[in-house]
């Protein structure tokens, strides 16, 4: 991940014969998606997003 707060990223690498490769790189408001190991969808802006909502990560 590019914790650049102007513009976070993040890049999917796999391992294969023997090297990693990248699978998906995105930045900003763009949707990051996949399922290895488990399904998960991210969009690296709100990684970083400054706001009210950060009191409430991990519940009430």
């Amino acid at each position: 991940m590019s914790p650049d707060p102007e513009k976070p990223g993040i890049v999917e690498l796999r391992l294969a014969d023997g090297g990693y490769h990248e699978v998906a790189q995105v930045f900003g408001t763009d949707v990051f998606e996949t399922d290895a190991s488990f399904p998960v969808r991210l969009v690296p802006h709100w990684l970083v997003a400054m706001g009210p909502w950060r009191t409430h990560i991990g519940g009430d």
